[in-house]
């Protein structure tokens, strides 16, 4: 009989994780075991392919004992309380679908299995019974996984508590064909990295060609942040990230180009060209004071996640310049300054589109383990891009709202800011340029017109600017009878 248990702690680190095992025969208790750390690359660690390592390793030594000692007949019992491990280590098909998780892993079990001249038997085991049952109730199977599972997790905190902890190989024994895309082994469904590597660098090409960014800083963005991060994002939200990033949104400037407005002016401050950037940096004060909220809240989610105060005052004090020129290296210090470094190449509208470098998660990432947090720093990266889109998005919301959205009254909230600047400027004109009958315009005052519905207000505006062109004609009129009076005057008999 045997028994494996994986240990992946993502709480301390989220690339590394260890399994032990152990094979016994009952009767005369002799065993072997071993422990070993999960293969694979750091993003492709996880509970459930620690799980699978352990059953892995446990093969290979029952593969390595059968073949030292000619062993060609007999039976081994494995038991592991992953459901999902024992579930596709049952299977002997060798073909694994394309889109099964640790396909490498999964591969390399089946084929050990064809190896091992032994008939091999798996069965799930209940896992940490310790937590309710007295230990002389266990099965023997239960007192080795909790044995296994002390193991797993006893290695695992050796290896964290290395300064230096060595990269594990990806590679796995007996796995059969392994796929690599850009000299990264591919553990599973290899189709996004083939997208990735096919148009990324499509992408790459077009950005350098722009003059956008370069091949270095480009490299140096937080791919799997932002690919976490999209994939909590509802349906509408991620079109809105995709037209936002692309530039292809109803901004004035693409209205206009689209033939659907006449004009490119920003709604908000009326420039004559809005575009992206200057979505992001409109200097109507409420644009800024929409901008200086959504920091607010952008602030209170790094402190709720415990971010180091370093990169919180270097991104905080950097945004809140709202200019696109502004260096992320002039706010940090020390320990922030590599990643505002990198954060510089990428640039500051690309920031505020969830781009950031991955320097910033393994600064927050040596962070963590200095204060002791369990939080996970790939976590923290997804959430620094959900934030960051935010606070763009927020920007967006606003200048929609002015746009399209209406008051209490019905009107659009550009329009009654209109009419309400519109009004005020007839009364800082006053009684000036009005003949006597119109007086009762002004004289009913400002808060009482103020007051009136919507509809009343504009005929109000509408019947005051009519009273003041009245004033002006009938002004011009005397004006060209005095005139012609002159010139009669003047003139001969």
């Amino acid at each position: 009989m045997g028994v494996s248990d994986g240990s992946y702690m993502p709480k301390v680190s989220d690339r590394d994780g260890t399994a032990a095992w152990k094979v016994m025969d009952p009767v005369s208790r002799q065993f072997m075991g071993g422990i070993t750390r999960t293969a694979g690359e750091p993003l492709d660690v996880d509970s459930y392919r620690a799980e699978l390592q352990g059953l892995h390793a446990m093969l290979l030594g029952i593969l390595a004992l059968c073949t030292f000692h000619s062993i060609t007949d007999g039976k081994v019992t494995l038991g592991c309380d992953n459901d999902n491990s024992i579930y596709h280590s049952r299977g002997d098909w060798l073909k694994i679908r394309i889109r099964t998780s640790n396909a490498d892993l999964v591969r390399a079990i089946r084929i050990l299995k064809t190896k091992i001249p032994i008939k091999v038997v798996f069965i799930n085991v209940a896992g940490h019974q310790d937590d309710w049952i007295f230990e002389e109730e266990l099965s023997p199977f239960e007192r080795l996984n909790i044995e296994m599972d002390e193991a797993a997790k006893t290695h695992l905190r050796s290896v964290l508590s290395m300064d230096r902890i060595p990269r594990c190989p990806s590679t796995v024994a007996h796995e059969g064909w392994e796929c690599y895309v850009m000299e990264r082994k591919v553990t599973s469904d290899p189709g996004p990295a083939v997208r990735y590597a096919v148009f990324g660098q499509k992408i790459l090409t077009k950005l350098i060609n722009d003059g956008t960014i370069s091949s270095n800083a480009f490299n140096n963005i937080d791919w799997p942040a932002i690919d976490t991060a999209s994939k909590q994002f509802p349906p509408l939200y991620q079109l809105w990230v995709a037209k936002h990033v692309s530039g292809f949104f109803g901004v004035g400037h693409m209205m206009r180009n689209w033939k659907f407005w006449d004009h490119s002016r920003c709604p908000c401050c009326d420039h004559e060209d809005e575009t992206k950037l200057h979505l992001l940096t409109c200097p109507h004060p409420d644009c800024a004071f929409t901008w200086s909220e959504s920091l607010a809240g952008f602030q209170e989610w790094l402190i709720e996640v415990e971010t180091d105060p370093s990169i919180q005052d270097c991104l905080l004090q950097t945004l809140a310049t709202r200019d696109p020129n502004q260096s992320f290296t002039e706010f940090s210090d020390e320990i922030s300054f590599d990643a505002a470094q990198k954060q510089d190449a990428i640039g500051w509208v690309f920031t505020t589109e969830g781009k950031v470098s991955n320097a910033w998660r393994h600064t927050q990432d040596k962070y963590y383990r200095a204060i002791g947090s369990s939080r996970c720093s790939r976590k923290w990266a997804a959430g620094l891009v959900t934030n960051l889109l935010h606070v763009t998005h927020a920007q967006w919301i606003h200048r929609c709202n002015v746009l399209h959205a209406r008051d209490a009254e019905g009107l659009k909230i550009k329009e009654a800011r209109e009419l309400a600047d519109s009004i005020r400027a007839q009364f800082a004109l006053g009684l000036d340029g009005l003949l006597t009958r119109d007086h009762h315009y002004i004289l009913r005052g400002l808060d009482q017109v103020e007051a009136l519905p919507a509809d009343n207000k504009k005929a109000w505006l509408r019947g005051i600017l009519i009273a003041r062109e009245l004033y002006h004609s009938s002004e011009v009129s005397e004006m060209e009878s005095m005139r012609r009076s002159m010139q009669q005057w003047l003139s001969p008999a």
